[in-house]
């Protein structure tokens, strides 16, 4: 579930929810990167994929395509390192050694990557700063 950071601090402190007559174990979950669901790469959403290639229909597990992760008897090959020439590649998809990240056919890793900005300094606002003010940010806890 997503809760406010101060509620998930709270939660986890504890380690514990009751949840009617069940006391649910709490764990903070890392964060987990964008997916894009066309080409299963990271990094970006399938709105902005410009990635020739539509993988949609390919399994997690060994990268072929006409079957499920869940049907799949075959050894676990993850298609994205071997794309990257990666050797270790007998792992699923997005597996926690997954270090593929190759970029798109016909563009260059500086295109594909985000330059920070420098920081500009903050002007005063002419109301006197009084804004709306935002939510604080969200976690996900697997309860």
């Amino acid at each position: 579930m997503r809760v406010p950071v101060a509620a998930a601090k709270k939660l986890t402190s504890s380690g514990r929810l009751m949840v009617g007559w069940v006391s649910a174990r709490v764990v903070l979950l890392a964060a987990r990167p964008k997916r894009c669901f066309r080409c299963l790469d990271t990094g970006h959403v399938a709105a902005k994929c410009r990635h020739p290639e539509d993988r949609s229909r390919t399994c997690f597990r060994c990268g072929t395509s006409g079957h499920k992760a869940a049907e799949c008897e075959a050894a676990p090959n993850c298609f994205l390192c071997e794309a990257a020439g990666k050797s270790e590649r007998a792992h699923v998809l997005g597996a926690s050694g997954c270090v593929a990240r190759p970029s798109p056919p016909g563009t260059t890793a500086a295109t594909t990557r985000r330059t920070p900005r420098k920081a500009q300094p903050k002007k005063p606002k002419a109301n006197g700063g009084g804004g709306a003010v935002s939510a604080p940010p969200a976690m996900e806890l697997d309860a």
